[in-house]
């Protein structure tokens, strides 16, 4: 019997079916390369640098793991791939320095000859440098075609950018355990015409990189890559010059001009900088503790500027605020053109000299680097091959060499026991001299690869004292074959041959070596003379790298967001995402390291350009400084220079958008706007955790780190057989990765959570102990409020609040409203910061009678072209002209006398353009509307009680 109802369903499902077919993507003829029978790591890594693990072997928080679901699609771009996540899928090869286990070639004959005219790769890199490596593709004709696959044209690295480049596309982007955008790439490379059937793939690297291969397929017809359009910033309606004039130079009194809030003395009068639990001090000063904007240079600069120029250099570091200097590559400079070890290039010297002179008139501190430079106080161009060669560098030869320990003592004594002309006092013995770093950045001595006839014999002797047998070594380290037999056949720490043990080993030896480095820079300061504050090792954030500072008297940190791949070369790349967007992670790598009862000084920072959002640096970086009371900031660098520079990475002066950080940084840092947090959250971890049998810890989880958006966080790693400090009231601690008992006054706490402690927990836990407020927005994953209630950060809305009685305003997407206490953002047509801040005094926003509106945007340089419209990968630096992007905004100012208020947009002297009326005033608000194109092209605009 004929139903029909059935009939007219199996009518539409047969249709449905159809259209499903008719829909489903074409796929082309192809062969998959079976890279199965060669794969040899997997996404997932538990332990880092064992040689054993997955991806680039670095350990669970910088693995490929958060790949896997997208891994089991079938067509990337339209071209298909068989991978297998589950197991072994990844092809990681041979990298000299981070990965000796992998293969250098792989040769991949075909089951079956197969016609292609294409060959589709899905890559990407690890710690990608220029070349990766290079494709060699037979046919059964003898013929053969070698394509070199180079990073930055054909693949990116998989960390941290996920940017389209010349020959490659982000197809497999993900988020890792640290919320920092991941990526695999498909690249396309074109087999000649005349080829016949393939016959084999051949795979080499150049052992530069770990080059991570997921998949190859053949195709038969040469598929097509998506196409890009370069984009060009030009003159126009958006982008507009900016009001630059020669020698533009603040002006005194302006409401630019910052120096009213520095004390009106000389370094002499505040005395030398004394260090008290978490703070310095001047001597003179004793009653509160003492804050530092510092202007970081390099030294090569003195050898070109006159005196002249430093008495207005000094003056204008003084009117914007800073009161300490960071002279960078100071050794470098020093030794310019000199042709002796040791001998001092006479005008730098004599310009140092006469910018002590000048600094101590206006009351500026010294952060001191003893050595930058990697060759140091010796003859020579540092920037020559011979001495990039890291075999010469003398981060990790100090600590086996005699004559580089004299290089750096007598270049150190020299310069601080050399009488300065001009203040006829030692710099060993003037209180200028405030916080002194040993060596800058020195971790990276032993980051990279190390020489065996150098470093062998005192590892093996480490070895030998601390297994005494080798039968001993053999079983620790789980050795099964014949080497080595002897103490003497052990090469240089060898991970990917010996496992985690191995590993462990050599992080110790080192951590040992530069321990007692560490003790012998404190010893050679005090042996020169001076008796203020050392540290070292400010680069690394593991906790291994923050054993080496348990005897320094502070710690220093440096950490970037956005860092150029190749800083103004073709095809260098600056990531374009907020910083907000993993929760200002490049910030919260500083509280990640911070030792309990110690100051902390960020000795560098930046959201480098040309990211778009570099607007949120005064806010992330200043903000959250005071929060955690950290005791100096330093952008790096040049953020006051008077001489005409260039508009480049690293050169801020001559940056719109850094010039607005800085002026906000001032204020929520120097001055204090932003009040600081209690210490609630401390991490603690023991020296025997730190070096266990699977390889030392990294740093402090993200999931852990968090916590320092909310409220005051320390990092305590306690050595062998120590105890901890006592914890501060109302002080939380956790172990590092886990949870731990832990009695804090009369609470205790007690979480269940393992892995990282869970910043949603931690939070929900001091709410329900009063610690923070009920009412706290905190929620620990993508909202966090400071527990004083000042900051408020969103990373889903990329919004960052402010508010305080002085300063009120937010970082945030275009078209974004807000409501503070004094202050209203009404419009904005652009993403970036809009803010207000008194600058009359410690006067509160309604009663200031001068206030500076600050809408910060973003600033590129005319002509400056980039591969695609997002702006990440650069094609050319353009020309010197700077362009401000122009947008339009609204707000309303709360006010006692709104009436009297009148607006005026400044140059970036502090010079007032014209004046804009309000548009209305009504219950003691008053509005203000600005369109940037029309009103001066300004960042700064003062608000004046008339």
């Amino acid at each position: 019997m004929n139903h029909p109802r059935i009939s007219l369903c199996l009518l539409l499902v047969c249709a449905t079916l159809l259209c499903l077919a008719q829909e489903a993507p074409k796929i082309p003829a192809h062969t998959v390369v079976d890279l199965r029978p060669y794969t040899n790591m997997g996404l997932a890594d538990e332990k880092p640098d064992d040689g054993v693990g997955g991806w680039s072997d670095q350990g669970p928080d910088q693995d490929g793991r958060a790949f896997a679901p997208l891994l089991k699609e079938k067509l990337y771009n339209g071209v298909p791939f068989e991978i297998h996540p589950e197991g072994k899928c990844v092809l990681a090869m041979n990298d000299k320095d981070h990965f000796r286990g992998g293969p250098v070639n792989v040769d991949i004959p075909l089951p079956k000859p197969a016609k292609a005219r294409a060959l589709f790769m899905l890559h990407t890199g690890a710690w990608l440098n220029i070349d990766a490596g290079h494709i060699t593709v037979k046919d059964t004709q003898g013929h053969q075609k070698r394509f070199e696959v180079k990073g930055r044209t054909d693949l990116g690295d998989w960390f941290g950018n996920g940017t389209r480049v010349h020959n490659g596309i982000p197809v497999v982007i993900a988020k890792n355990n640290n919320l920092k955008d991941i990526s695999i790439y498909l690249s396309r490379f074109v087999i000649p015409e005349y080829f016949g059937p393939i016959a084999s793939v051949h795979f080499t690297t150049k052992r530069s990189c770990i080059w991570l291969i997921l998949g190859a397929t053949l195709t038969e017809e040469v598929l097509p890559m998506p196409e890009y359009k370069e984009l060009i910033i030009q003159k126009g309606d958006e982008w507009q010059p900016v009001q630059w004039r020669p020698n533009m130079y603040t002006i005194p009194g302006s409401a630019l001009d910052r120096s009213g809030y520095l004390p009106k003395k000389t370094t002499d009068e505040l005395g030398h900088l004394i260090r008290k639990g978490e703070h310095f001090y001047m001597e003179n000063q004793p009653e509160r503790p003492a804050r530092f904007l510092v202007n970081a240079f390099h030294g090569d600069k003195l050898a070109w500027i006159s005196h002249k120029v430093i008495d207005a250099w000094t003056r204008e570091m003084w009117l914007n605020g800073y009161n300490m200097i960071r002279p960078h590559f100071l050794d470098m400079g020093l030794m310019l053109k000199s042709e002796k070890d040791l001998e001092f290039n006479p005008k730098v010297l004599d310009n140092f000299d006469y910018l002590v002179f000048q600094c101590k008139k206006y009351g500026i501190y010294m952060m001191f680097d003893a050595m930058t430079s990697w060759i140091g106080y010796q003859a020579g161009d540092m920037w020559s091959v011979q001495w990039r060669n890291h075999a010469n560098s003398y981060k990790w030869r100090i600590n086996f060499e005699q004559k580089v320990k004299d290089n750096w003592s007598q270049g150190v004594e020299k310069l601080l026991t050399h009488v300065n002309p001009y203040t006829h006092t030692r710099l060993v013995d003037d209180p200028i001299l405030g916080i002194a770093i040993a060596y800058n950045e020195q971790e990276f001595g032993f980051m990279r690869t190390v020489q065996e006839p150098v470093v062998g014999p005192h590892w093996r002797k480490f070895l030998k004292d601390k297994y005494g047998t080798i039968e001993a070594l053999r079983q620790a380290w789980g050795v099964k074959d014949a080497h080595p037999a002897t103490f003497d056949e052990i090469p240089v720490w060898d991970a990917t041959r010996y496992g985690g043990v191995n590993g462990n080993d050599a992080a110790i030896f080192v951590c040992q070596l530069e321990s007692d480095l560490m003790r012998w820079y404190i010893s050679e300061f005090r042996r020169i003379g001076f008796q203020g504050p050392v540290t070292g090792f400010n680069c690394g954030k593991s906790t291994d790298h923050c054993m080496r500072r348990l005897d320094a008297a502070f710690v220093a940190s440096n950490s970037y967001h956005a860092h150029p791949s190749a800083w103004t070369s073709k095809d260098s790349v600056v990531a374009q995402k907020s910083s907000l967007e993993s929760g200002i992670s490049y910030f919260r790598g500083f509280p990640a390291c911070r030792a309990p009862g110690k100051p902390f000084a960020i000795s560098e920072h930046n959201i480098c350009f040309w990211n778009q959002y570099r607007y949120e640096q005064g806010f992330a970086s200043g903000a959250y400084s005071a929060l955690q009371d950290f005791s100096a900031i330093t952008a790096h660098a040049e953020a006051v220079n008077i001489v005409q520079g260039d508009f480049v990475p690293f050169q801020l002066a001559r940056d719109p958008v850094m010039r607005a950080n800085e002026f906000l940084t001032f204020f929520l840092f120097v001055r204090g706007d932003v009040k600081t947090a209690r210490p609630l959250t401390r991490i603690q971890v023991r020296e025997e955790e730190i070096y266990s049998p699977n390889g030392p810890k990294g740093g402090m989880p993200a999931e852990q780190s968090l916590l320092s958006l909310v409220g005051g966080l320390s990092l305590e790693c306690i050595p062998r057989g120590g105890t901890p400090m006592p914890l501060r009231p109302n002080e939380t601690a956790y172990h590092l990765g886990g949870t731990a008992k832990v009695i804090v006054g009369d609470a205790v706490m007690d979480t269940q959570h393992d892995a990282a402690a869970s910043a949603e927990a931690a939070i929900r836990e001091l709410k329900r102990r009063g610690i923070l407020p009920k009412d706290n927005r905190s929620d620990g994953k993508y909202i966090f409020e400071s527990e004083t209630g000042e900051l408020l950060m969103d990373t889903k809305k990329l919004t960052l609040e402010v508010n305080t009685p002085r300063l009120q305003g937010i970082c945030a997407p275009a078209g974004t409203v807000a409501s503070f206490p004094a202050f209203r953002v009404e419009k904005m047509s652009l993403k970036g910061n809009l803010a207000v801040v008194s600058i009359d005094g410690d006067t509160p926003i309604p009663q200031a009678k001068r206030l500076v509106l600050v809408y910060s945007t973003n600033a590129l340089r005319e002509g400056m072209a980039f591969m695609t419209d997002d702006m990440t990968t650069l094609v050319t630096m353009g020309g010197k002209t700077t362009l401000v992007q122009c947008g339009q905004f609204q707000v309303a100012l709360k006010h006692d006398t709104p009436e009297r208020l009148n607006l005026y947009p400044l140059d970036f002297a502090g010079k007032r353009l014209k004046q804009i009326a309000p548009v209305i005033a009504e219950d003691g608000w008053v509005r203000f509307a600005v369109d940037m194109a029309k009103d001066g092209q300004a960042f700064f605009y003062e608000i004046a009680v008339e």
